[in-house]
């Protein structure tokens, strides 16, 4: 997970905050287990009027500025164009872009470091390859990916802002693990994106003290494969 691969940077960068669920901090009984010295903040994102005192309540933790902000949370519901509604658009919205900005304004606050802070933001393979499945959630990665320019100059010199695009990662709601082996690896490398790649991706980044606005994409080359559907939806049986 993007977590712990971090993690096992953070003697070097020792106050990272991550949002690695959607809807906030679910698992952070046992992400604060495995990495030494780590601290569990929990929140709902959805409550956006809370945001700002969950940062300052991190920072107390962390017993410091946060360094390295990655923005992973999101709302993933299924809909089409002939489906979404005002509400579903919203939920996607709140928590995906309007949390994700509102989270990087309040920890960019502080000016005073040595070197320049990190915010990393999650995005999706979908921005360079999109199809008609997940147009909400889709749509917010869009949102993401220009707030990821917008913020690098917003930001610079104090912040670096960049983003990873994962690829297909994880199975689908009620996807079998048959399935998922089967068209997780019908990539042009003939094996699918991982956690571990995508922590991988973001160590990266945090070492690289030159590199800002940039977007890694990290999907085994899921990008170049033409698709009408979601990878979740083909070649069902």
């Amino acid at each position: 997970m993007i977590w712990r691969q971090i993690g096992r940077f953070g003697s070097q960068s020792p106050r990272v905050w991550w949002w690695p669920q959607s809807l906030g901090f679910s698992a952070t009984t046992d992400s604060a287990a495995l990495l030494n010295g780590s601290q569990a903040i929990g929140a709902d994102l959805a409550d956006l009027e809370k945001l700002e005192s969950v940062v300052i309540a991190t920072e107390q933790a962390l017993a410091g500025h946060v360094d390295i902000l990655v923005n992973s949370a999101a709302v993933f519901e299924y809909d089409t164009l002939k489906s979404v509604s005002a509400s579903s658009l919203g939920r996607h919205l709140e928590v995906n872009v309007t949390a994700a900005v509102l989270l990087t304004r309040f920890a960019t606050r502080h000016t005073s470091r040595n070197e320049p802070g990190l915010i990393l933001n999650i995005l999706d393979y979908k921005i360079h390859n999109p199809f008609p499945d997940f147009p909400s959630y889709t749509l917010t990665k869009y949102a993401m990916h220009g707030f990821t320019q917008v913020a690098a100059w917003d930001l610079a010199p104090h912040w670096r802002v960049c983003a990873i695009a994962p690829g297909y990662t994880l199975a689908g709601p009620e996807q079998s693990p048959e399935h998922f082996a089967r068209t997780h690896d019908s990539v042009p490398l003939k094996r699918g994106s991982t956690p571990a790649d995508i922590g991988q991706a973001a160590v990266y980044l945090a070492q690289a003290q030159k590199v800002t606005a940039q977007v890694l994409t990290v999907d085994r080359g899921a990008h170049m494969v033409a698709q009408d559907r979601d990878f979740m939806f083909s070649e069902r049986s």
